[in-house]
């Protein structure tokens, strides 16, 4: 999965394991809708993007994220955040995330000053 080759996941789909962050052993359950969405005017599907934004690019990012990094709880909503892209080998160095971040990742600043990342499924 990358950014210029984006996957659209179901989560209608019963609760399986999804990698978050950098995959490995880490895994959440995906959420689940309580009912069948009928698409409309004001009920769209969120696009994803068809290229890498570049650094300095804002952003909003939806999904449901993990309302407790150390629980690896995700959230029972849908979250939105807006975000500005950082320079992914800026991210990428030894200071900041060691070469962790992937092709499927984006690298934003985080609320702490220190760059956070992101995976996009």
């Amino acid at each position: 999965c990358s950014l210029s080759t984006p996957h659209l996941r179901c989560w209608g789909l019963p609760p399986a394991p999804l990698p978050i962050g950098g995959g490995g052993s880490d895994a959440a359950p995906r959420p689940q809708l309580g009912r069948k969405v009928t698409l409309s005017r004001t009920r769209q599907l969120i696009p994803l993007a068809s290229r890498e934004p570049a650094p300095g690019t804002r952003c909003s990012l939806a999904g449901w994220g993990l309302v407790d990094p150390r629980g690896g709880k995700p959230s029972p909503t849908l979250q939105e955040l807006n975000v500005t892209v950082l320079d992914a080998r800026m991210c990428n160095n030894s200071r900041f995330w060691h070469g962790e971040l992937g092709p499927a990742m984006i690298c934003f600043q985080g609320k702490h000053a220190a760059p956070a990342k992101v995976r996009v499924w």
